[in-house]
C-alpha cells in the first residue's frame, strides 16, 4: 500500500523492483515508457535530481493504477518534496501528518 511510504520515490522503487522480479528483462526504460515519462526524467526523479508536481504525480499514480486515496497520498507527498514555494510544502505537510495521525502510521 501506498501509505507505507514517507516518499513518493519509494514508492516508484518498490514498484520498479517489483516489475524487474517478475520480468528480469524489464528495464528503467521499460518502466519510463509504461508512465508515459522520459527515461532520463525518470531517473532524474528517483535519483532525487528532479522532482514531480502534484499534477505530474496525480498522472503518474494513474499510471501505476491507484486507488483514489492512494492518489491523493501520492500526490501530497509529491507536493510536500517537491512543491516550489515553501508554503504548499507546509500545507502538504501538515495533510500528510493528519492523514498519519488518523490512520496510525506515525511510530
Amino acid at each position: 500500500m501506498v501509505t507505507e511510504t514517507q516518499d513518493y520515490r519509494s514508492l516508484l522503487k518498490r514498484e520498479y523492483e517489483q516489475r524487474s522480479e517478475n520480468n528480469p528483462l524489464y528495464s528503467l526504460r521499460a518502466f519510463a515508457r509504461d508512465l508515459q515519462l522520459t527515461s532520463g526524467n525518470l531517473s532524474d526523479i528517483m535519483s532525487k535530481k528532479s522532482g514531480i508536481s502534484s499534477t505530474k504525480a496525480g498522472y503518474i499514480a494513474s499510471k501505476l493504477e491507484l486507488t483514489e486515496e492512494e492518489k491523493l497520498f501520492f500526490c501530497k507527498l509529491a507536493e510536500a518534496n517537491s512543491a516550489r514555494k515553501k508554503i504548499e510544502r507546509e500545507k502538504a505537510e501538515n495533510e500528510l501528518w493528519k492523514y498519519n495521525t488518523r490512520y496510525n502510521l506515525i511510530s
